[in-house]
């Protein structure tokens, strides 16, 4: 493995140990397969595996166990219980027993599916990520956190389900589409704000990525379950999956979520909770990637959606709310108090 390969231990209800370097997927083989997995299902976006066929078959061809490759074609609209049973099936077709492993490899549609998979078959066994987009490799692939869309809602189903490693190799966003790429750091400016550090946004993307699941890792240490300070994980999620959701889809999430966090902090700075130099500091950030202006929907057409958002309780919606870079908190909103609140950051910007 290259010398400047970072190396991260998530501490967790079951540990996990991560990997981020430029050019390492291959060094990597010998840590994954024989005793830990004697059958791997490789959840593969389709796009991905085009584009990497002689790296990924010579990746997967280096494992001590018997792989069998599942394609997601189209990963983001596959990502529902369809998929995650036709895969299931596959497994059961194949004798795949309880010391099976899933490694889905692609962005985080691949690692929800495989993450869910790996936890509903034969009650549980070992899930790898190998991220190969900018989100799944700064956010999504450590935390445990996996979910599917259905009847129309986004990330419907869900379970929690920790990885018990991650391949984070950098080389890989070498073919990611120049604007996903750069509003992918949507995720990475919420880091950035929640932490109060100033994370490297240089080209040395294996520092950012390190950065940015080191900050990660530390929420998922404190609340691996979700019921209280890893709430803050959210800053600028319950907008940003409306925004999402109102574009169909055709907003990325990197970017939709750097929506949602100039929303609320204006709607924050507005009421004095936060200054607008936080605003400032936010939308300059969001400017240089790409993510300008600010999306067009109507209050109710926002509402709408943000009644179904899982984080919702008592009636209203949990807002996390910044005062300044590393100090949020959460709110409770009533539904009903929403569309002012949506009409009053607006103005104010």
């Amino acid at each position: 493995m290259a010398a400047d390969t970072f190396i991260l231990d998530v501490e967790a209800s079951s540990p996990c140990k991560v990997y981020i370097g430029e050019g390492i997927l291959e060094g990597c083989a010998d840590r994954l397969g024989g005793e830990p997995a004697r059958k791997i299902l490789a959840v593969c976006d389709g796009r991905v595996l085009s584009l990497w066929k002689e790296k990924l078959e010579s990746f997967l061809g280096a494992l001590d166990a018997e792989v069998t490759v599942f394609v997601m074609e189209n990963a983001e609209h596959d990502k529902n219980m369809d998929t995650a049973l036709r895969a299931v099936d596959v497994m059961a077709s194949r004798s795949f027993g309880p010391d099976s492993c899933v490694m889905s490899v692609g962005g985080g549609s691949a690692g929800d599916l495989s993450g869910f998979v790996s936890d509903i078959y034969m009650r549980g066994v070992k899930l790898v990520h190998v991220p190969t987009s900018i989100i799944a490799m700064t956010d999504s692939c450590t935390g445990g956190k996996n979910a599917l869309d259905h009847g129309g809602a986004k990330n419907l189903l869900g379970t929690l389900k920790q990885p018990y490693c991650v391949i984070a190799d950098s080389s890989f966003l070498s073919t990611m589409p120049r604007r996903l790429l750069g509003e992918g750091y949507g995720e990475i400016i919420k880091y950035d704000v929640i932490s109060g550090r100033d994370i490297s946004m240089t080209e040395d993307m294996p520092l950012m990525i390190f950065e940015c699941l080191s900050i990660k890792a530390d929420f998922v240490r404190e609340d691996e379950f979700d019921r209280g300070r890893r709430h803050i994980l959210n800053f600028g999620h319950t907008f940003g999956h409306a925004f999402e959701a109102l574009s169909g889809y055709e907003m990325s999430h990197g970017a939709a979520v750097g929506y949602g966090m100039k929303l609320i902090c204006a709607w924050a700075a507005s009421e004095g909770i936060a200054s607008r130099s936080l605003y400032e500091h936010i939308t300059a950030k969001l400017d240089m990637r790409g993510i300008t202006g600010m999306p067009v929907f109507t209050e109710d057409e926002i509402c709408s959606l943000i009644r179904f958002d899982k984080k919702n309780r008592a009636g209203g919606a949990d807002l996390v709310v910044p005062r300044s870079p590393g100090d949020l908190f959460v709110m409770n909103v009533p539904f009903g108090d929403i569309p002012d609140l949506i009409r009053e950051a607006y103005s104010w910007m």
